[in-house]
């Protein structure tokens, strides 16, 4: 828990399966000192159980298979590339919006990271078939811009000597 300003807490709660993490299945839960509840968020799979409990893949095949398949997506050299030790966790892809072509499943989370390009991808390798479950960039692409103000000035010279913001 974490403590709040105003002297309430905020909690925190992991959705997990016999010990195994669910991916995005978490609760959070704002409580004032008096132990009333100010708000509550909660994303989490009432499926989740069905995941079979065993993996068939082994971690250090699901790791190779999250660097050639993050190798392709990028265009990075797959030897350029390092993977965490693969987690266990449990994915059903409506915690997360995504589509529910497999159902619930067990997979092994690898987050694959690289320096040139820059590269830090979440992987979830199926720990039944092998297959990638889910793969996306945690990089942001930000904007590269300057504003510049002319102070409503009609036909103004256009060139941004000292931008007022910039951007990226």
């Amino acid at each position: 828990h974490t403590p709040s300003l105003t002297g309430g807490v905020a909690l925190r709660f992991q959705q997990q399966v016999d010990g195994v993490p669910v991916f995005g299945g978490q609760a959070s839960v704002q409580v004032d000192r008096d132990g009333g509840v100010l708000s509550s968020l909660a994303d989490l799979s009432p499926r989740a159980a069905e995941a079979p409990s065993r993996a068939s893949v082994l971690p250090a095949v699901a790791r190779v298979t999250a660097i050639e398949a993050v190798a392709r997506d990028t265009g990075a050299p797959a030897g350029a590339l390092e993977a965490t030790i693969p987690e266990a966790q449990v994915y059903d892809p409506l915690v997360v919006g995504a589509d529910d072509t497999f159902g619930v499943r067990l997979t092994w989370l690898v987050e694959v990271t690289g320096s040139t390009p820059p590269v830090r991808h979440l992987v979830l390798v199926d720990a039944t078939t092998g297959a990638v479950a889910l793969s996306f960039s945690q990089l942001t692409h930000a904007l590269d811009r300057e504003i510049c103000d002319f102070a409503n000035v009609a036909n103004a010279d256009e060139t941004c000597i000292s931008p007022v913001r910039i951007e990226g």
